[in-house]
């Protein structure tokens, strides 16, 4: 996820070759309407920016948040 929250190469539109008129990686992703599995999702929060980049960009058929292991929480 590295890609899409720091890097920009799914996202840049400068590559000098295109897939079927997709110069940006991103687009091409999104002309699939992928599934979208996020591992470890207590690391990555419904309010960070990659988040609302994969569901309003990327536009999946369906997003799975898959965790094994979860941090202890307390509250009160």
């Amino acid at each position: 996820m590295q890609l899409l929250t720091n890097g920009t190469m799914l996202s840049r539109s400068d590559y000098d070759f295109g897939v079927h008129g997709y110069y940006r990686p991103f687009d091409a992703l999104a002309a699939t309407k992928p599934f979208v599995i996020i591992d470890e999702p207590h690391r990555f929060q419904r309010d960070q920016k990659a988040y609302e980049k994969i569901s309003d960009e990327l536009e999946p058929q369906c997003i799975i948040r898959f965790g094994a292991t979860f941090p202890d929480i307390t509250i009160g």
